[in-house]
């Protein structure tokens, strides 16, 4: 096996594995990410952020500005920004008289190293004492729909069951585990009527339904402070206590995916999984690169050497 191996292992690049040996490859371990990656910052991730600031400022004397946060909200702008701000004015509301007491707030973890030679690592939302001695596993979550479908599906989450894990691993006595989650509005911003299809009243007025300008960013965020007002069943606060037969089933599982790494990488073949290519009905990023039969104008043109595990990545 060749020193490009990659030997950190996490939820995500777990499941990229189980997935796409190919797309592995490339990812994690020769680094590629397409030269038009978005940059800019999605919802979640900024109301993560924002979450992360609002849970140190509650956990003991920790004081913690919001100057990184508000940075954040205007580089990304335009309507994401007015919805992530009304989400976390909602949340910030609903939350700021809590009796959750953290442990920790964004712990990072590690586990390793293990026999196949590889080490595990994560970060956990928060830890939150239980009050009998152990721990709760806090993983916040945003989604566009919250029904019951979705709260089904959380008992086998990947990305909890290592947690889960991992933690016991390191000694925490973990109770369970609480999904923080958040449904975004589904209102969008008022847009201006084309002027073909403007109508008017007999005093030059336009019908109620038409607009002659696009709605302002403190007219949407009314609309959206009232929405969740309207909508308090957008946050939901779901426990999930995993049996210890899950846990063993994704130990062994953890254990089959450094095999497979391993003998991948001994074979220098990383089979593809055609059924990924188009999963959830979108592109997988290296598809042009797979359809160009791997050639090496289309990696140069396309593709970039980028970090691998940037979730990892320690906070300036």
């Amino acid at each position: 096996m060749g020193d490009t191996i990659n030997k950190v292992l996490t939820q995500s690049s777990i499941g990229a594995v189980q997935a796409c040996a190919f797309r592995y490859n490339l990812k994690y371990n020769e680094g590629l990410a397409p030269l038009d990656k978005a940059v800019h910052l999605h919802i979640g991730s900024v109301f993560h952020l924002g979450v992360e600031c609002f849970r140190k400022r509650q956990s003991i004397g920790k004081v913690e500005d919001f100057r990184e946060l508000e940075q954040a909200l205007d580089d990304m702008g335009g309507d994401a920004a007015c919805i992530t701000r009304a989400m976390l004015i909602a949340y910030f509301e609903r939350y700021q008289d809590d009796s959750w007491e953290f442990v920790s707030v964004e712990k990072k973890w590690e586990t390793g190293p293990h026999p196949l030679g590889f080490n595990m690592q994560g970060v956990v939302d928060a830890l939150v004492d239980d009050g009998n001695d152990g721990v709760l596993l806090v993983e916040t979550k945003t989604t566009a729909r919250l029904d019951g479908s979705y709260l089904e599906g959380l008992w086998s989450r990947r990305q909890t069951l290592v947690y889960d894990m991992a933690m016991r691993t390191l000694g925490y006595s973990v109770s369970g585990i609480v999904y923080d989650i958040v449904q975004k509005p589904s209102i969008r911003r008022l847009k201006a009527t084309p002027e073909a299809k403007r109508k008017y009243k007999k005093d030059g007025e336009l019908i109620a339904r038409h607009r002659a300008v696009d709605e302002s960013d403190e007219e949407y965020m009314v609309r959206l402070s009232a929405w969740y007002e309207d909508h308090p069943e957008s946050f939901h606060r779901e426990p999930v206590l995993h049996t210890q037969s899950q846990l063993d089933d994704m130990a062994r599982d953890v254990l089959g995916v450094m095999s497979l790494i391993n003998h991948y990488a001994e074979q220098n073949f990383w089979p593809r999984s055609l059924t990924s290519c188009y999963a959830y009905n979108r592109a997988c990023e290296f598809v042009p690169y797979c359809q160009s039969g791997r050639n090496p104008l289309v990696r140069e043109s396309h593709y970039r050497v980028d970090e691998i595990h940037p979730e990892l990545k320690e906070k300036e």
